[in-house]
């Protein structure tokens, strides 16, 4: 049986302590963006994949992140920012830092 990295961090989110804080799985996923074989997997299409997620928790790690949040271009950036606060007012303060 073969486990993908998108499957193995969709395992690991699901067994996160709910007191743990976003930024604690976002330095994890940061160090793997330096790990990983870029030609077999991309850590930043799937922290881009994370941050059109209907799961809350998800776009909370991606915006956490500090070496995977990588958006193809400041228009599509800010489309991205304003969906997220729309549906999450919230969040606000972690899509402007």
């Amino acid at each position: 049986m073969t486990t993908s990295l998108d499957e193995a961090l969709e395992y690991v989110l699901s067994r996160l302590s709910p007191h743990t804080p976003p930024v604690f799985f976002a330095e994890i996923i940061d160090q793997l963006t330096w790990l990983v074989d870029e030609k077999r997997v991309s850590m930043y299409r799937i922290m881009r994949d994370w941050l059109h997620s209907d799961n809350k928790e998800k776009v909370k790690i991606a915006l956490s992140t500090t070496e995977a949040f990588a958006v193809p271009s400041d228009a599509a950036s800010h489309a991205i920012i304003n969906r997220i606060i729309e549906r999450w007012p919230d969040l606000a303060l972690l899509c402007n830092k």
